[in-house]
């Protein structure tokens, strides 16, 4: 734009005469009448030529004459918000303005009063008359500055909050993680005990008793180099039973009070060695230990070990064993925790290693109790402290079908089925435990090929010191009582179930959490730590990671708590009329923006169909069927749903061509915590498909599924919808 020859504004200099004045009453009215400030400079001067009346508005207090008296720098605080200062940057705005063309930016300006205030420029050169001008376009942007503050300390707030709740679930997730390794060592623990308890029952000699209690202990800590030493009070001579070593072999019995052996015999501790361990070397060779301060004097045997660490054989306070193990290259392979483990298991031993010495004598325990048996009525028996049947008397075995010759060395498991025999294992350890006579209704056998069910009074046998070495029991026909309570047993067999139930719910829960926890904290530990180094999109890639994997835990509470809900009858079916179209569209595009269009779906819908559903569990139907068909299924792979209403049912169908489920999950699929065996490292918590069907059936409606390993699945769920 500029003036003609006359003074007057117009839009290019050969514009007709006819139209210039209306052209620069346009202008003029424009000029005035703009919502923005309007200002024209003169470059050189950095003086102002003309403004309109917003720019005066603008300063709050000033007039047109006196804006027109000041220059860029009279209106301009010392520094900009940058720190630059105000005199050198215009000029090289200024310069970029003549001669790139037009700038935008923002400016510090003052107002009349002296007060500094926002604004965004744009500043465009103009020709007039052979002159250059520059016409500025301002707008007073401190409201929107203020918000801009506002909504940053906002942000600032929410992140110091979201750093602050996130050092809790890491808190809290260590301490979690804290607990589930001292329960698995302790289910280590009580798992070693009853192999040993097992063992003593089910091994013939001491020879297989050692050999069973070094695999176990293998399974405890390493113990590829093992023995057990017995000594002879008699002689105070140490001999080794049992002794596996990497290097040396089995030693000969060794004297009492000769190596650390002995010190473990001698003092009933437990005792850890390594290379740390304060010991000094006499010059006859001898060593002296310093423990708990005293002195113990030893001689070495065998091949020096990085590390020995040994429990001792206690029973009724005499320790007559030590059992150890030792490695030759690790020093710190043992430590308190399994100093803590082989004494508790050293106790079991101890008590295996007497049982076994105890039977000898119970064999002619037994020979003595059959002639009082046969004098019993009803059926009686002896049972050693293995479950063995040493004797029966004639009428058990006619009752069994046997010999008293076929009976002798049998236990419950050859003679009953699993389950019963499982149940008199369990009385007879609990009457050995005890000491106590037992009064039973559990027993069965079978006469004549028919079932039936006796009460046994059961009476522990003891040897000479008071330990049970066996046991004595008469039993009579119960067969009608016994149906009563097994109806009991069914309801305690679901207790069970309930309680494995729970343990599935914690070891799920556990492990769905500990990933987006993890993604969490690194997410949040980053921008703690290089929050000022990223640039935005760095930092909104970590924020909405955060808010991904918050949201992935809250819908597997959601998951847990709907499916608490139902099964507790909370949640009931309240239909309503419904647009299904609209509704599947909508579920459609939730799901592909939270799968980030991974795969595609396609949609096979009328164009307008409605029912009368519950909507909230036709949301869960289909939300939990259109994830399961995206996770299972190769990226860019389709997934088609399908509805359609016949009569007074809606079917619906989701397939996809995915992984598909084996054949023998099928029949599981609408348990709780079950997932297939082939989905490998997806997440899940096989809550899913129990969650639809329990939708399902709180519609009164049915649910089919067809699939096969590597062709894909299909889904069809039918809903009554009058």
């Amino acid at each position: 734009m500029v003036e003609s020859e006359n003074g007057k504004w117009n839009q290019r200099s050969n514009a007709p005469c006819a139209n210039a004045g209306q052209i620069e009453t346009m202008f003029r009215l424009l000029f005035e009448n703009s919502a923005d400030a309007i200002l024209v400079v003169d470059p050189q001067k950095q003086s102002f030529v003309e403004c309109n009346e917003a720019a005066v508005r603008m300063s709050r207090g000033g007039t047109r004459e006196w804006l027109l008296s000041k220059t860029l720098i009279d209106l301009s605080p010392e520094r900009q918000s940058d720190g630059k200062n105000s005199a050198e940057k215009l000029r090289d705005v200024i310069t970029q303005t003549l001669v790139h063309g037009t700038q935008k930016f923002e400016w510090i300006a003052r107002r009349f009063n002296g007060e500094p205030f926002p604004l965004e420029v744009v500043i465009t050169p103009v020709q007039c008359e052979g002159e250059t001008l520059l016409f500025t376009f301002t707008r007073d942007i401190s409201e929107r500055k203020k918000e801009e503050t506002r909504i940053q300390r906002l942000n600032e707030d929410l992140e110091a909050r979201v750093r602050e709740r996130t050092i809790e679930i890491v808190e809290a997730n260590e301490r979690l993680k804290a607990e589930v390794k001292e329960r698995r060592r302790k289910e280590k623990v009580q798992t070693a005990l009853y192999q040993i308890s097992e063992a003593i029952h089910t091994t013939e000699d001491l020879d297989s008793l050692f050999e069973r209690i070094h695999r176990t202990i293998q399974e405890l800590m390493d113990a590829r180099n093992f023995y057990i030493a017995l000594c002879d009070p008699a002689t105070e001579m140490v001999h080794f039973p049992y002794f596996v070593d990497e290097i040396d072999a089995r030693p000969a019995p060794l004297k009492l009070s000769s190596g650390l052996t002995s010190y473990v015999l001698r003092t009933g501790k437990a005792l850890l060695v390594n290379r740390e361990t304060p010991i000094q070397r006499l010059e006859s060779g001898a060593r002296v230990l310093v423990e708990d301060g005293s002195d113990f004097v030893y001689e070495e045997t065998g091949t020096p070990s990085a590390v020995w660490l040994g429990a001792p054989l206690t029973t009724r306070c005499e320790t007559f064993g030590v059992i150890a193990v030792q490695n030759y290259h690790n020093e710190q392979l043992y430590g308190d925790a399994e100093k803590q483990i082989l004494t508790f298991v050293a106790e079991q031993i101890a008590l295996a290693i007497e049982r076994k010495k105890a039977e000898g004598a119970l064999r002619q325990l037994n020979r003595e109790l059959t002639a009082l048996l046969e004098t019993m009525p009803g059926y009686a028996f002896y049972k050693d402290k293995n479950g063995k049947y040493r004797l029966g008397n004639e009428n058990l075995c006619q009752a069994l079908g046997c010999t008293k010759e076929a009976l002798v060395g049998k236990t419950d498991f050859e003679l009953f089925p699993r389950e019963s025999a499982e149940k008199f294992r369990a009385d007879d350890l609990r009457l050995f435990a005890s000491g106590q006579p037992l009064f039973v209704g559990e027993e069965t056998i079978y006469f004549e090929g028919k079932p039936i069910f006796v009460e046994t009074q059961k009476v522990p046998v003891k040897d000479d010191n008071g330990a049970v070495i066996g046991v004595i029991g008469v039993g009579f026909d119960i067969t009608k009582r016994k149906q009563a309570e097994e109806e009991l047993l069914k309801a305690l067999a679901r207790e069970t179930e309930l309680s494995q139930m729970k343990s599935n719910f914690v070891s799920t829960v556990s492990h769905e959490f500990r990933t987006p926890l993890g993604i969490i904290m690194s997410s949040s530990q980053i921008l703690r730590d290089y929050f000022e180094s990223l640039d935005p999109a760095e930092r909104k890639e970590h924020l909405d990671s955060i808010s991904k994997n918050t949201r992935r835990m809250g819908i597997l509470m959601e998951e847990v708590l709907l499916l608490s809900r139902v099964d507790a009858g909370k949640t009931a079916c309240q239909p309503a009329w419904i647009d299904l179209t609209c509704l599947i569209r909508s579920l459609r595009e939730e799901i592909l923006s939270s799968t980030e269009k991974e795969n595609p779906i396609s949609l096979d819908l009328p164009e307008k169909l409605e029912a009368q559903l519950d909507e909230r569990l036709l949301r869960h139907i289909l939300t939990n069927l259109l994830l399961n068909a995206v996770k299972y299924s190769s990226p860019e792979s389709l997934v088609v749903v399908r509805a359609s209403k016949e009569k007074n049912n809606l079917t619906l169908e989701i397939v996809d061509r995915g992984i598909g489920i084996p054949e023998a999950d099928q029949q599981w699929l609408f348990n709780a915590f079950h997932r297939g065996r082939n989905v490998g490292e997806r997440p899940g918590t096989g809550l899913g498909l129990t969650i639809v069907k329990r939708c399902v059936d709180l519609h009164g409606g049915s649910i089919h599924i067809k699939s096969a390993v590597g062709q894909g699945t299909t889904v069809q769920v039918r809903l009554p919808i009058s």
